[in-house]
Order: structure tokens, then C-alpha cells, then sequence
């Protein structure tokens, strides 16, 4: 089992075989593999561009370089959060920073 810390955030990216205005779509799921709910959740996402729609309520953009999931609520353990966005190249989204509340 992972630290319960922002590194037991795993993100994996795929293609999805689909295109959305002649941009490649990629899959996101990001999985907290800590046994405790993980908070407020950053990533870093410098660059970060889609020509898809990205509900705001899953991952918004903060500025900086910065990505807030799921508006700041819980990623419960082990379970998958994804979403997609479709650009020319994937972004680097890297675990940044997250609050633990274990029981």
C-alpha cells in the first residue's frame, strides 16, 4: 500500500482511438492508492490545452501552472476518477500536492 501522501496519487494516460477536431483524445484515471480518502488534490498540468469540453467540477485549472480534481473533494481509496481531453499531445499531469484525512 502507497504512503498516504500526495505520491500514492497515480495518474495513467492512454489514447482512446478517437479524435475530436483532429486532436487525439487521451483517457486520464487517476487512482488514490493510499488507504485513506485523499483531499484537494494538484497536478501539476503546465500547458494544459483541450479542444474537449473538461467539466471544471472534475479538473479545473488554477493558474500556475496547476490543476484542482474533483472541485477539492475526497478521491476515495483505490477507486478510478477519469476523464478525457483531446489535443495534438498529451500534458504532463503530475501529483502536486493533497490533503490525507485517515479515521
Amino acid at each position: 500500500m502507497a504512503q498516504c501522501n500526495v505520491h500514492g496519487i497515480k495518474i495513467t494516460q492512454t489514447t482512446t482511438g478517437r479524435r475530436v477536431e483532429g486532436d487525439t483524445e487521451f483517457d486520464v484515471v487517476i487512482r488514490n492508492n493510499c488507504e485513506c480518502p485523499q483531499f484537494n488534490v494538484t497536478l501539476g498540468c503546465q500547458g494544459f490545452s483541450t479542444v474537449e469540453l473538461v467539466d471544471p467540477k472534475f479538473f479545473k485549472e488554477l493558474g500556475n501552472g496547476s490543476c484542482l480534481v474533483n472541485s477539492g473533494h475526497a478521491l476515495a481509496p483505490r477507486l478510478p476518477y477519469r476523464f478525457r481531453y483531446a489535443w495534438h499531445t498529451p500534458t504532463a499531469l503530475i501529483p502536486k500536492s493533497s490533503t490525507t484525512r485517515c479515521a
